[in-house]
């Protein structure tokens, strides 16, 4: 590739993204995805994370919503190969697919009418079901440079949800002194607040469940790795455990 071309490139990647809610998984399975691998492996670093970043989520839904698991299932077996592969950069370009996944969930779709596949839940369906092993064994790579890329894809969503915080902050604020007022309070900002919560709460979770030594392993990194984590707070795997059980003897009549 020509590397003087890596502006366009970048582009098209992004335009990858959006065109995945306007076409159908054929078309993009037969022109826009076998682009997409090969921006993955581009020769620019910025092309490669704009590309995965970028695009992962969308590509995924768009097969997701059209129930299309053959083309899924192939593009799991992509990413796959990214994940284990021997170039470390390939690992570095798996992590932002993952990375691309993961800040799809915890973003917030106010409008009445959801856009096709706003509703699918990626950690779930994606990343915990094919790979939560592989990411933990990515936190101890050999390669430094592939656990700090692990370190920011986690920085990364808890600056996300410091920023929907904020969000639903100011709205709450605005929520509340519509109601003194007695006025009619907007849906789309109660829309928001319940959102909100409810990928808050997720997201804990799975940081504490899922992540929960992934995220210890690179918080005992050397500091190049650890200090994108040292605002991120979990606790014991184990007491989650322990409150489900409690939870369901609580809720047994």
């Amino acid at each position: 590739a020509n590397k003087s071309q890596w502006r366009q490139r970048e582009q098209f990647a992004i335009q990858i993204s959006e065109l995945c809610a306007l076409i159908s998984a054929d078309k993009l399975n037969q022109f826009y995805v076998p682009k997409f691998y090969d921006l993955c492996l581009d020769d620019v670093a910025t092309v490669r994370e704009t590309t995965a970043t970028m695009a992962t989520a969308s590509i995924v839904k768009n097969f997701l919503s059209s129930n299309n698991l053959f083309f899924l299932d192939n593009f799991i077996n992509e990413m796959t190969f990214f994940q284990s592969s021997r170039t470390f950069t390939h690992r570095q370009t798996f992590i932002c697919m993952i990375k691309s996944l993961i800040l799809d969930f915890c973003s917030i779709d106010t409008s009445e009418k959801a856009a096709p596949g706003s509703d699918l839940n990626l950690i779930d369906s994606i990343v915990i079901k094919y790979f939560e092993k592989g990411l933990l064994d990515l936190s101890q790579d050999k390669v430094v440079n592939v656990r700090i890329s692990l370190a920011e894809c986690f920085y990364s969503v808890q600056i996300r949800m410091e920023e929907l915080e904020q969000e639903a902050q100011r709205i709450q604020k605005q929520v509340n002194a519509q109601r003194l007022k007695d006025k009619e309070v907007n849906e789309s900002d109660l829309r928001y607040l319940t959102k909100y919560r409810a990928i808050r709460d997720e997201i804990g979770f799975y940081l504490n469940k899922n992540f929960y030594q992934l995220i210890v392993n690179l918080k005992q990194d050397t500091p190049s790795v650890s200090d994108f984590l040292e605002h991120i707070t979990i606790r014991d795997a184990s007491s989650l455990d322990d409150l489900d059980d409690n939870d369901a003897e609580e809720a047994t009549p």
